[in-house]
């Protein structure tokens, strides 16, 4: 999977758009960030379920070759498409790892948005990954909180490497969470936990 080239036009970005009106506001300049300024291929925005199912659902409709699971409430910087892309030129068993920064423009986690190129991390927040990787990986969890973490240990079981990539930088707009009920996270975290556990037991 060395040596593919993309361009910023092979690009699904998929939003999981999540029930809040301060999201539902910021949503359409998020949008416009990636088509206009980014200039990605298409925008897909999917609703109505959790966090994990609604990519599921834009993934299916996507017509790019490179996806990106964005959320409702960060903006892309400039560049961040092109860096990301940048890594996968080089090979796309490779994961770009974005960084995110808060309005004020501090590192929403020191430990991954501040260090420098290629470093491996066992944790991206946001996949962006080649089609081919997601068909082979498969759909990701029917979850909100920790969907993320699963499947970034599905990917690296698969054989990925997830690395930081600096210039893939997005700023994080804040949305409300309120949209999770009492002891959701925990449930799901228990369940995360479960299946980690499940796929370590399981022979190479």
């Amino acid at each position: 999977m060395a040596g593919m080239k993309f361009t910023v036009k092979d690009v699904s970005v998929l939003v999981a758009h999540l029930p809040e009106v301060d999201r539902a506001i910021m949503l359409p300049d998020v949008v416009r960030a990636y088509e206009n300024v980014q200039g990605v291929g298409e925008v897909i925005v999917e609703w109505g379920g959790t966090a994990g199912a609604n990519y599921n659902r834009a993934a299916a409709r996507a017509k790019g070759s490179v996806i990106f699971m964005a959320t409702d409430d960060q903006a892309p910087q400039t560049g961040a498409i092109q860096a990301a892309l940048d890594t996968l030129d080089v090979d796309a068993k490779v994961i770009p790892v974005n960084r995110v920064f808060r309005k004020d423009g501090e590192p929403e986690n020191a430990n991954y948005d501040l260090l420098g190129p290629g470093v491996s991390l066992d944790w991206t927040r946001a996949p962006f990954i080649t089609m081919e990787t997601f068909l082979e990986v498969g759909p990701l969890e029917d979850t909100t909180w920790y969907m993320d973490l699963d499947y970034s240990d599905r990917l690296q079981l698969a054989g990925y490497r997830l690395v930081s990539c600096p210039g893939f930088c997005l700023t994080h707009l804040e949305g409300s969470r309120a949209w999770q009920e009492d002891g959701a996270a925990d449930r799901e975290y228990r369940r995360y936990r479960e299946r980690a556990a499940l796929r370590r037991s399981k022979p190479a």
